[in-house]
């Protein structure tokens, strides 16, 4: 479509459908529609097994499954935070040092602590619920009961094995109702990245295929 203008434009509108490219000449206007591919999920991020709470074996004990290199991640996401503080403050350098830039350092602290104490470091397995625990074996929240959610699975990422509690829609938006701020970090699907050693594992316990 073309149409005679009197100024030049430039102007980009995005849609569901795609992005239209408005581009201009001196008296003319040529609209190009292009269509965005849509997206096609991955084979690799389709369940290998999936079983139903209700359907899952009984246990008499209660069994552990780590999620590794927690502590790890956090030091390389606080020293990532912390990176802004070195180049500012030894950058510019004296005399006037420019010591607001602690805040990166802060900052960065708060990266290294906060993981450790909100981030699920293992998984107990209780013969009627489930327990998450962080990295200093604490609690997060309360051990969950099997009617919160529908069921466990596991996943093939790439090269490795993920496993999924997957939240019941009752308990999905009663979490998104008391964590208002971060509502929209919570989904159906809880993602628990253990060592491939734990997957294999926590199949077997459960009766899941790999």
């Amino acid at each position: 479509m073309k149409e005679d203008i009197n100024t030049y434009l430039l102007v980009l509108l995005s849609s569901n459908k795609g992005i239209f490219f408005i581009t201009s000449a001196t008296k003319v206007i040529d609209i190009s529609v292009h269509t965005m591919p849509e997206t096609k999920k991955s084979p690799t991020q389709e369940y290998v097994d999936y079983k139903l709470t209700s359907d899952l074996p009984e246990i008499t004990s209660d069994i552990e499954y780590k999620v590794p290199n927690v502590l790890k991640k956090a030091i390389f996401m606080a020293a990532a935070h912390s990176t802004p503080f070195w180049g500012i403050f030894f950058g510019q350098g004296g005399p006037d040092w420019p010591w607001w830039s602690l805040c990166f350092i802060v900052n960065a602290l708060i990266q290294l602590v906060s993981p450790l104490f909100n981030d699920t470091a293992s998984l107990v397995r209780h013969p009627g619920s489930l327990e998450f625990k962080n990295f200093w074996g604490q609690t997060i929240g309360e051990p969950g009961t099997f009617d919160l959610y529908e069921a466990v699975a596991i996943k093939k990422v790439r090269s490795s094995h993920r496993v999924y509690i997957v939240r019941t829609d009752a308990h999905m938006n009663n979490m998104k109702r008391e964590h208002k701020i971060s509502a929209c970090c919570i989904g159906k699907e809880m993602e628990l990245s253990f060592s491939e050693k734990d997957v294999r594992k926590f199949a077997s316990d459960h009766d899941l295929s790999m």
